[in-house]
């Protein structure tokens, strides 16, 4: 079973028309919010899209956003909102409901129809909220357009004193798959038979399931190996996190003890050459050839003494960062463990099982970069809080879609009707700010990637947002069906916490991030149209 889901209504008060008097005095409305986070029972095997004008005010929300590259802005243009506000009503079917005022005007309240999406599957228990004044005796019906859509418990009778709120619990489940959209209307029948037909007092669009699809996801943990460059630090560092055998700085350390054994054995035996007891003359013959020689073999000893030290630190470091890779991306790996029940959640809405199939380890030389980007010329990693950070080179010429595309092409196992998360090892700068950490980045929005990458900070909502972009779906700011206002959505493709008319990547001080766990029914059909996914019919 699913968890218990409160519906209550919506409605557009700036909608007012007059109307004939009618005998009738029943007003009532049923309509439905879905709000996840407050139902732990929530098994994301349905979901919902809805019209919330109560809570998210769509008219104030919806319109253009202008970004200028100049000063890194979005710029919100509500002039626009009426234009983007018709769209988005094309979305919803709309019903009005008659305001019944002492036999006087009524205002018609516009009410907008959500959409209900659910695997075939698994039957879920709903709470109907019914809001009702003035009402007459009958009898409210919860009918169904389609003989495969069943409902528990459909009505509910009334009497003159039946004012207020009322719950109906019913239960939702399909005799077969339906082939078609569904809906699932609430009719009220007074018991003077003078509505045959019935009023209608709610709505409920049923998502057709006759498909479901599998997404099935691989993350790959990618290791950095060989020589990178660390701010700060003279030279090359080279990484060596899988094996963790360090060859070759062990080789390097071993080599030089030995050079300076030799060149000990050798001042030792100069040694007594020039010991004071027998100091020879600096007349005897050859004593200035063996003081250039024993003066040249303290500087190699100086020298490979330093060498020595400083290889000693760089392998040190070395540990030091790959320890900081290996504690990285197992906070990835178990981020995505916690979060698989949300990843099916939030999936499970367009009716897409997901699964995660394997997470593979992969090394990626830095070195291997070199024949399409200087790679060790144009990054380094840098110490910040504990850990270690991607950086550009200063002045370098770059976008951080380099470093994914580039993480793309060196992994070349890639398997149709899969889609990948590159998970990396070093949280990065976004390209667009210094001030902000890049959390991931898909291959492109279009049908043609299947590869994202995940960077240490990201949460799970990044994982969803970047799969998203594989999809095909833009942001809800940014795309071609309706737009909103940056940063004001529970949706997926929004961004958290973030705001308009102030720099791209900034959270404001003080704001709490609005919770992403939707979709809309329009990206619903967006998502079920890529080709990685797997059709299954029901």
């Amino acid at each position: 079973m699913g968890g218990w889901i409160k519906i209550a209504g919506h409605d557009d008060t700036k909608t007012s028309i007059k109307v004939p008097k009618v005998a009738s005095a029943f007003i009532g409305s049923l309509t439905f919010v879905h709000d996840a986070p407050e139902l732990p029972a929530y098994t994301g095997q349905f979901g919902f899209d809805f019209m919330d004008f109560k809570k998210l005010k769509y008219q104030k929300i919806v319109g253009k956003n202008i970004y200028d590259k100049t000063t890194e802005m979005y710029t919100f243009n509500s002039g626009s909102s009426n234009d983007e506000f018709t769209k988005l009503e094309a979305q919803y079917d709309t019903f009005e409901l008659a305001d019944y005022d002492n036999g006087n005007d009524r205002k018609k309240t516009t009410y907008y129809t959500p959409w209900y999406s659910s695997f075939k599957a698994k039957p879920h228990k709903l709470l109907v909220q019914l809001n009702i004044k003035s009402p007459e005796a009958g009898e409210i019906k919860l009918v169904s357009s389609d003989a495969n859509l069943k409902i528990d418990k459909p009505s509910i009778k009334t009497t003159k004193e039946t004012d207020g709120e009322h719950r109906l619990p019913i239960e939702i489940s399909f005799e077969n798959a339906l082939k078609n959209n569904a809906k699932i209307e609430a009719r009220f029948y007074d018991d003077t038979g003078k509505n045959p037909d019935g009023l209608l007092i709610g709505a409920l669009n049923v998502y057709k399931n006759d498909v479901e699809y599998d997404m099935r996801l691989k993350f790959l943990k990618v290791y950095i190996t060989g020589k990178i460059k660390v701010q700060g630090e003279e030279g090359l560092v080279y990484l060596d996190p899988i094996k963790k055998e360090y060859k070759y700085y062990i080789n390097l350390i071993d080599k030089t003890i030995s050079e300076i054994g030799i060149l000990n054995d050798s001042i030792r035996k100069m040694d007594e050459w020039f010991d004071p007891i027998h100091k020879p003359s600096p007349l005897t013959h050859n004593f200035a050839r063996n003081l250039a020689q024993y003066n040249s073999l303290n500087n190699e000893r100086d020298t490979k003494s330093e060498t020595l030290t400083k290889t000693m630190k760089k392998l040190t470091l070395a540990k030091d960062i790959d320890a900081n890779q290996e504690a990285n991306l197992k906070k990835a790996q178990r981020t995505i463990s916690r979060k698989t029940n949300f990843l099916k959640k939030v999936f499970g809405q367009a009716l897409v099982n997901y699964h995660n199939i394997a997470t593979e380890e992969v090394a990626i030389e830095a070195q291997s970069y070199k024949e399409y980007l200087d790679f060790t010329d144009d990054i380094s990693v840098y110490k910040s809080d504990g850990g270690y950070k991607i950086k550009y080179t200063e002045g370098a010429s770059y976008d951080t879609g380099e470093f994914s595309e580039h993480t793309f092409d060196a992994y070349t196992n890639i398997h149709k009707d899969e889609n990948y998360i590159f998970m990396i090892p070093f949280d990065m700068h976004s390209s667009k700010s210094e001030i902000s950490t890049l959390l991931g980045q898909a291959e492109a929005v279009s049908y043609k990637g299947n590869k994202a990458i995940m960077l240490p900070s990201a949460d799970a909502n990044t994982i969803i947002h970047e799969i998203g972009h594989v999809f095909n779906l833009s942001h809800t700011f940014s795309n071609d069906h309706v737009n909103f206002c940056q940063g004001t959505l529970n949706n997926i493709m929004d961004y958290a916490g973030y705001a308009i008319n102030t720099p791209t990547d900034v959270i404001p001080s003080g704001s709490s991030p609005i919770p992403k766990f939707t979709f809309f029914k329009w990206q619903w059909e967006i998502i079920a149209k890529d080709p990685n996914l797997i059709k299954k019919s029901v």
